[in-house]
């Protein structure tokens, strides 16, 4: 499964960001700290569900499908608050950063309207400049990262010495316990014209490398939280022209929490990532709330941006696509459910890739695959695209 971490200092919603998108019971106080350990659960990206195209209903075996959209389950860890010098063990920082190696890709917090310093303490709305806090949170992961190579690159090169290919192929194993995919390793260190020897003997090239491997291999997706508040709007559109290469997306997790509370309640009707609101009870503070999340971010965002921000960091970010695998050219599986399943795999993948996710033995038996939309016929070797539906056939 495909996992995203969320990071960022204290007290700046990321509990409540973890609670929007998975609804698990989590402690959110106003106070750095509120969470000492990681938090697991499962959230979902929501795509269009291809059963329009066909006039038919699907049936998912994980997740749902609402109103023609369709919830693929991802992984969501929620990771304690980090402080300045984390990488060196401040406030427990090794402890929480060893948590981002499980993740795909990172989505930092950053409390966009300045109600917290820069150690996650309360203060008054728009005090404290949250722009700074774009910057340290990336390079105390970048940091950490850095030290984790140096120590075990130190230790491979003594082994190995002047053994570059022993020293590579080491490397892309230590890497790859981060999560980092080999074609990206190999990409960096093409960067670096294949030079592992002098990476490893000049410390500010390995710093380069180590950020490059990081930036690549673990990207980090900006929420602009808080965008509710009037000073998260101000700040919001600062931040925007300063970090032009920074992909950031406004959110209100607080806004989206309270929604996805009151809709699984069935006290209003509301899918993650839309700007419809239907109240369904007559109840004056579910209409207030409705009307507070309508005027401070519907109106100007068109969402609360958390369903936006994890289909962003899936989709745009890993460049990840959906691929429906079903069994028969009627779109059902071996039991008859209809689109059962819904895949998410890296762009360029291929059929072969497919077929060993799904099952070893599809990939051991495969004869051919068939794109059941457009007629075509597939080898293992072809690739795939987004939303293609994928028959596996095989030998009896």
């Amino acid at each position: 499964m495909v996992v995203i971490g969320i990071v960022g200092k204290p007290n700046v919603g990321k509990s409540t960001f973890f609670k929007s998108v998975t609804l698990l019971p989590v402690k959110i106080s106003n106070y750095p700290f509120t969470t000492v350990q990681p938090y697991i659960g499962t959230g979902y990206l929501v795509i269009e569900c291809i059963e329009k195209q066909f006039g038919v209903k699907c049936n998912p075996r994980v997740g749902t499908c609402r109103r023609g959209k369709r919830f693929i389950p991802i992984e969501i860890i929620d990771i304690p608050g980090l402080v300045e010098e984390a990488h060196k063990g401040k406030g427990l920082g090794n402890k929480f950063l060893d948590v981002t190696k499980n993740a795909d890709v990172l989505i930092d917090i950053i409390d966009i309207a300045g109600t917290t310093d820069k150690d996650g303490n309360p203060v008054p709305e728009g005090s404290y400049d949250p722009l700074e806090d774009f910057i340290w949170t990336e390079n105390e992961i970048d940091t950490w990262i850095y030290y984790k190579i140096k120590q075990n690159l130190y230790r491979i090169y003594e082994k190995y010495k002047e053994d570059d290919k022993k020293i590579s192929e080491n490397l892309i194993r230590l890497l790859s316990s981060f999560k980092i995919q080999k074609n990206i390793i190999l990409y960096v260190l093409n960067k670096f014209n294949n030079d592992i020897i002098g990476i490893i003997k000049d410390e500010d090239l390995l710093f380069k490398f180590s950020r490059e491997i990081r930036r690549l291999g673990k990207p980090i997706v900006y929420a602009a939280n808080k965008i509710d508040l009037y000073y998260g709007k101000v700040f919001y559109r600062k931040a925007i022209k300063e970090y032009k290469d920074k992909i950031i997306v406004p959110t209100s997790a607080f806004a989206e929490v309270g929604l996805r509370i009151l809709d699984l309640e069935g006290k209003i009707d509301y899918i993650p990532g839309e700007d419809e609101i239907e109240v369904k009870v007559n109840d004056p503070q579910v209409e207030v709330f409705v009307d507070y999340v309508r005027e401070t971010v519907l109106k100007e965002f068109r969402s609360t941006g958390v369903q936006d921000i994890l289909n962003v960091a899936i989709f745009n970010v890993l460049n990840y696509i959906a691929v429906w695998p079903v069994a028969n050219d009627n779109l059902t599986d071996t039991k008859g459910r209809v689109l059962p399943d819904v895949i998410l795999m890296p762009k360029g993948s291929k059929v072969k890739d497919l077929a060993i996710k799904l099952h070893t033995e599809l990939y051991e038996k495969f004869v051919l695959a068939k794109e059941i939309r457009s007629g075509r016929t597939l080898k293992k070797d072809d690739v795939l695209n987004h939303n293609d539906i994928i028959k596996i056939i095989t030998k009896k």
